[in-house]
């Protein structure tokens, strides 16, 4: 089965030269689509548990406050969806209010894009196996329960 990715690109900000560089190191393995409103996002998360990315810009200063929001309503709709946040820089604060905001990780533009993405997509790969059978396991509990509760009426 093929994976889908879905990358948040806002005219605010624009993840063109991501989105590119993920979808040669992804090949085959997934489609790689472009959403460009957050509430249609956050409808795709709610509607299809079949997504194993989502890749976000996240930015410094005013708009920091937006993206920290988006990643805690992402969280809502599902607290095990691998998460990227793209930021312009890097440093410590970045990467900790990132991954605190619930962020899976955290990707930084610039030089050297190709091998940053190889590496994310090298570690996100053992997290994405994982989520498959997280996903299949979670709607059985949830099919036991209902059967138990109907049961138990």
């Amino acid at each position: 089965m093929r994976g889908r990715i879905l990358v948040l690109e806002t005219p605010a900000a624009s993840l063109a030269d991501v989105r590119a560089v993920l979808a040669r190191a992804i090949g085959d393995a997934a489609d790689v689509e472009t959403l460009r409103d957050r509430d249609l996002l956050l409808q795709q998360i709610r509607r299809d548990p079949g997504i194993d990315l989502i890749v976000l810009s996240y930015q410094e200063g005013e708009r920091a406050d937006a993206a920290r929001e988006l990643l805690r309503q992402i969280r809502l709709c599902d607290g095990e969806l691998p998460v990227v946040a793209v930021a312009e820089r890097g440093d410590v604060r970045v990467a900790a209010e990132v991954i605190d905001a619930g962020a899976t990780d955290f990707l930084v533009r610039g030089d050297r894009l190709e091998e940053r993405v190889a590496t994310l997509v090298g570690k996100l790969k053992r997290i994405v196996a994982l989520l498959h059978p997280l996903r299949a396991l979670s709607e059985q509990i949830l099919r036991l329960r209902e059967v138990e509760g109907e049961r138990f009426r």
